[in-house]
């Protein structure tokens, strides 16, 4: 499963990918992101937003079959 994060994430775009790994893994504060990337809160709040619709589109034929094999 990781590997399968890892090239979903590497699928996304730079801003995406780094605002989410920030947000989702690091479990950083909108404020604490705007810091480290000089990106508006609006941007980094559009960006997740985006990163983690795509990140379900990319993930979710895997989800399906690993909730149908159990």
């Amino acid at each position: 499963m990781q590997a399968l994060i890892r090239d979903a994430l590497g699928k996304l775009d730079e801003d995406k990918r780094l605002v989410f790994a920030l947000k989702v893994f690091q479990q950083q504060s909108y404020e604490e992101i705007a810091l480290i990337t000089g990106f508006s809160i609006a941007k980094l709040k559009t960006d997740l937003h985006r990163a983690r619709a795509e990140m379900r589109r990319l993930l979710r034929p895997y989800l399906e079959v690993s909730d149908e094999m159990s």
